[in-house]
């Protein structure tokens, strides 16, 4: 009996011992517009706006728990984060950048808090548009252009960034992008000053 006592203590010492809590560098809790937790939603993190805006060389994706929580596990590179979260069209994109700092220490632990909601973001991203009239004080001067200037298009970002660019038939002296230039689409439940709904 002696020489089982100790076996028996040791083996009843590990069954009780605690695991230790996952750790993470950092958290990203995603709320609705009316501050409740989003379960499910998509969670990306870009190292830098040129990555976000083209939706390439994301550094890891998440999916949100029963509480809307996302983490991100130890080995990230330290530094600021940008956030995409995303969940059946809705997203946290309103032309505002949302960033995480990843800690470079694994004691500090951060949580940052997005929002997601509907904005004009999503038939706008990544789309382009043809012309198909020009009006100078409200009277079309259409058929008076020069057809270089007609298979001109409009292409629209994720990143808001809007260019005009010439089409196949490049007038003389343009190079293929004319313009560029942001617009500001604003919160469906918000419109911005144009009064789009």
């Amino acid at each position: 009996m002696f020489f089982f006592l100790p076996v028996f203590l040791i083996a009843a010492f590990s069954s009780c011992k605690k695991e230790d809590p996952p750790k993470y560098s950092v958290g990203v809790q995603v709320l609705d517009r009316a501050n409740a937790f989003v379960p499910g939603a998509t969670v990306k993190l870009y190292s830098d706006d040129v990555d976000f805006g083209n939706e390439t060389n994301e550094i890891i994706t998440l999916t949100t728990d029963d509480k809307g929580f996302a983490g991100a596990p130890l080995g990230l590179a330290g530094g600021n984060h940008y956030i995409w979260a995303e969940k059946n069209g809705d997203d946290n994109w309103d032309g505002k950048w949302d960033t995480v700092f990843v800690s470079f220490n694994q004691d500090v632990y951060l949580i940052t808090t997005v929002r997601i909601g509907k904005t004009f973001y999503e038939p706008l991203a990544n789309s382009v548009w043809d012309m198909t009239d020009y009006r100078l004080d409200g009277v079309s001067v259409w058929d008076t252009l020069n057809s270089c200037y007609k298979d001109n298009y409009l292409e629209i970002g994720k990143n808001y960034v809007i260019k005009e660019q010439e089409g196949d038939n490049i007038c003389e002296g343009s190079s293929p992008v004319i313009s560029s230039g942001t617009v500001d689409p604003g919160w469906v439940e918000n419109p911005g000053p144009k009064g789009y709904t």
